[in-house]
């Protein structure tokens, strides 16, 4: 017998917000301590802004990800397609790619390879026979520099 406790949205955003702000101290514990952080490591700065931005795309993920991924399991209509899951994942998908290719390894090429789903240039342009729609907006749907 599965005994499964309902939540709400609201008791799913108090538990967001408090993880949200651990993340926080942990990002302000990480660049208060960069030098030291730095030193441990062979690659210096660039382990320490690997590190940040890990937890800058766990915070994303959770602000931007979790609560309509919660609201699309839940039944709770989605209005604005830009806040559909799947969207939000590959646009995060697209800046974490800006942020390697401009931040990381600027002078350097990358080879990206993903599912054809995510990576195809102007998704959002093919038609859906099924379902008689277009896709939605993926991860080449929002690259800048493809």
């Amino acid at each position: 017998m599965s005994c499964e406790i309902k939540k709400t949205e609201n008791d799913f955003v108090k538990e967001q917000a408090k993880i949200n702000e651990q993340y926080s101290t942990l990002e302000r514990f990480v660049e208060e301590h960069r030098k030291e952080l730095a030193a441990l490591s062979s690659q210096q700065e660039q382990d320490v802004d690997v590190l940040l931005q890990s937890l800058k795309l766990r915070k994303e993920t959770l602000m931007r990800y979790c609560l309509p991924d919660w609201k699309f399991v839940h039944n709770i209509p989605i209005y604005d397609i830009e806040e559909h899951p799947m969207v939000l994942r590959d646009r995060m998908m697209a800046e974490n790619l800006e942020f390697l290719a401009e931040k990381m390894y600027p002078k350097e090429k990358i080879i990206v390879w993903g599912h054809n789903y995510h990576v195809r240039k102007n998704n959002s342009k093919v038609k859906y026979v099924e379902h008689e729609q277009n896709f939605l907006n993926n991860m080449g749907d929002y690259l800048l520099f493809v």
